[in-house]
């Protein structure tokens, strides 16, 4: 959605007649020419920058221009370009810094990696806990296993930052309550 609305309130490509580009009209109020090789019908694009728009212009035309795509982190929630490319298309997070607290010293994908693991090893450990008191066949740990479930089910859908905070709450909050020997 943000792409089509990048890309049309932006510019527009105007066509002549034998399909060949006249010139690129910009709603800043001016028109970057263009020059194609009549041997092999490149097109080629000249930027003129005399302000900001016209440099984050220049970017996404050259990005969209190439192939790529515009996209938000499933993990941070910002925008990033990524390739067209079958592996390209199937990328979630950016190349960014995480924003999830303890983990801003890796990028979106790896922290995302590391905190579904200790979110895995915290979760064998509680449960752990309960098998060693004699609880496992009580209903509670049914009900603790399944929430687990329903928090991972929401994680692998997206691991944002939220999802992520929400199930590591619970599982805190669960950890406390087995050494203090609650239920909940």
């Amino acid at each position: 959605m943000c792409f089509l609305y990048v890309n049309s309130l932006i510019f527009h490509i105007v066509k002549t007649s034998h399909k060949k580009y006249t010139n690129l009209h910009i709603y800043f109020n001016h028109s970057i020419p263009l020059r194609i090789d009549s041997k092999t019908d490149d097109i080629f694009y000249s930027y003129e920058s005399t302000d900001i728009k016209d440099i984050i212009f220049s970017s996404i035309h050259f990005a969209l221009e190439n192939g790529y795509k515009f996209s938000q982190c499933s993990h941070c929630g910002r925008w990033f370009f990524k390739d067209g490319s079958r592996a390209g298309s199937r990328k979630k997070y950016c190349n960014r810094k995480s924003t999830f607290n303890g983990y801003e010293h890796l990028p979106c994908e790896q922290a995302v990696r590391n905190i579904n693991q200790e979110l895995q090893r915290e979760k064998k450990r509680i449960y752990n806990s309960m098998v060693r008191e004699h609880l496992s066949t009580e209903q509670f740990v049914y009900d603790f296993l399944d929430e687990c479930a329903e928090y991972m089910t929401k994680i692998k859908k997206c691991a944002s930052v939220q999802n992520l905070s929400d199930y590591w709450t619970f599982l805190k909050k669960y950890k406390d309550g087995v050494k203090n020997g609650n239920n909940k």
